[in-house]
């Protein structure tokens, strides 16, 4: 490498091969010139080392988020992107949550009129809401909410489809009664006026005790009282919510009532993310909302932000195979071993990237936006390392 970077000065050329690729090429002289020899690598693996080959992505109004391998800043927009979809995928501890949130805060700080709306199982965007200018709203199994499926069908919020096949995964619909339900949904959404309404109507004696649930407690609250009022920027946490599939019913109900609240009605850009998207892999009715969202957001110029972990995650369902397809960026981080290859063939990495994904330090990955593939590492300043990081929670 120093035989190399000394006849390179010579011509008036400084190079720096970054850390990850050295081992990947093997050089030598041919004659007067410098001659790099492919190991085991591809040409889009290339890019970071020869100074011929564009390793930027400086996008005009974009958000510094950190710098490539080459050391150039990273600047994105998403709006400038194929299309608004953006995941982020990272095992727990990746720094992929703290890039979400330098996003978020860097982006408010370039764009005063943008809308944020997040949907945090966790609870771990809510304690750092008001950094980007974002309400936290908590939400806990006492509180009545007001999102009754009934209404929300009524307001076309969702539609008869959509609220079949959400009852149908949290209260066990067995498949001869789902076109049951759908049938009665159609006859009787505009003769009922909420959810408890609608059980008590029904005529299947099997349907109404499979649908019991809906009408006790905690559930009843999720769908009793008046919705709440949105006029700003908001983060919902679900961190007290004990059940995972109460987890999954007010998600998808929160999700669509703030969308079509908020997002769809107000100018300027806005941002639907959704944090710890692996707990719906089992729930094709919720992945299938976040799916119509996303390509929604496509027209009407709303950026979805889906923040998982494994890239196993992504190709379960046919749901999340077309969230992943409708993504323009994605910003991968460290992987587990077992992910590697399930990583490789969803983003076609070379096998030195899928490699590096496995030993990728905190902040670190690889960032895709279109057919640009760069190395980043995340730069949050001190102030942010401090208030972000999640071990500060």
């Amino acid at each position: 490498m120093k035989r190399v970077k000394t006849l390179l000065k010579g011509f008036g050329v400084e190079v720096e091969a970054p850390p990850i690729q050295r081992e990947l090429y093997e050089f030598k002289l041919c004659g007067l010139l410098a001659c790099v020899e492919k190991t085991y690598t591809d040409t889009a693996s290339l890019k970071p080392l020869f100074f011929l080959v564009d390793e930027e992505m400086h996008d005009d109004g974009g958000v510094f988020l950190g710098f490539s391998g080459s050391g150039s800043p990273v600047m994105l927009d998403l709006w400038s992107k194929p299309n608004l979809n953006f995941v982020v995928l990272g095992v727990s501890g990746s720094g992929k949550s703290m890039s979400v949130k330098l996003y978020l805060k860097r982006l408010r700080e370039r764009v005063e009129k943008v809308t944020y709306v997040g949907i945090d199982p966790e609870s771990e965007y809510t304690r750092v809401a008001r950094s980007f200018k974002a309400s936290p709203i908590e939400i806990d199994e006492s509180q009545e909410l007001g999102l009754d499926p009934i209404r929300l069908l009524q307001a076309n919020y969702l539609d008869i489809s959509q609220v079949s096949d959400l009852l149908s995964e949290v209260y066990a619909i067995p498949k001869k009664l789902q076109g049951v339900l759908r049938k009665e949904l159609f006859v009787k959404s505009d003769s009922v006026s909420n959810i408890e309404e609608f059980v008590a109507n029904l005529r299947d004696p099997v349907l109404s005790k499979l649908l019991e649930g809906a009408v006790a407690p905690p559930d009843i609250r999720v769908f009793r009282g008046a919705p709440p009022k949105l006029s700003s920027n908001v983060v919902f946490g679900l961190k007290s919510l004990r059940s995972k599939r109460l987890k999954i019913l007010v998600s998808a109900l929160i999700s669509t009532y703030a969308y079509n609240t908020l997002l769809t009605k107000t100018p300027g850009k806005s941002v639907f993310f959704v944090d710890e998207a692996w707990l719906f892999v089992e729930t094709p009715s919720i992945l299938g909302l976040f799916e119509n969202l996303a390509r929604r957001g496509r027209k009407q110029g709303v950026v979805f932000i889906y923040v998982t972990q494994r890239a196993e995650d992504l190709v379960r369902s046919p749901q999340e195979k077309t969230i992943l397809e409708q993504s323009a960026t994605a910003l991968l981080m460290r992987q587990e071993p077992e992910g590697r290859d399930a990583c490789k063939k969803i983003y076609k990495l070379s096998d030195a990237e899928a490699d590096y994904l496995t030993q990728a330090p905190v902040g670190s990955g690889i960032l895709k936006a279109g057919r640009k593939r760069i190395t980043i590492q995340v730069i949050p300043t001190p102030e942010e390392l401090e208030t972000f990081s999640t071990s500060a929670c």
